[in-house]
């Protein structure tokens, strides 16, 4: 872990706090920083199960000609 130096505003992590139920300013700031994270995880998660489960509804392949797709190739090595 690195040490920060931030500016913050005192009332919102004094809110944060008490609806975190936290017991100091460094608690608060990690737990409020690892559930917005895991939040946007789970987000991206559900989008993608979301496409896993509808594919088929979402994407029609039947349009596509196989012969004419193309990939990006990857760089000539040096």
């Amino acid at each position: 872990m690195t040490k920060k130096l931030f500016d913050v505003d005192e009332a919102i992590l004094a809110e944060a706090q008490r609806q975190l139920g936290t017991a100091t300013g460094k608690d608060t700031v990690n737990l409020a920083l690892a559930t917005v994270a895991g939040l946007k995880a789970k987000e991206r998660e559900a989008a993608f199960d979301y496409l896993r489960e509808h594919f088929d509804e979402l994407f029609d392949l039947s349009v596509v000609d196989p012969k004419k797709l193309t990939f990006p190739q990857p760089p000539a090595a040096a």
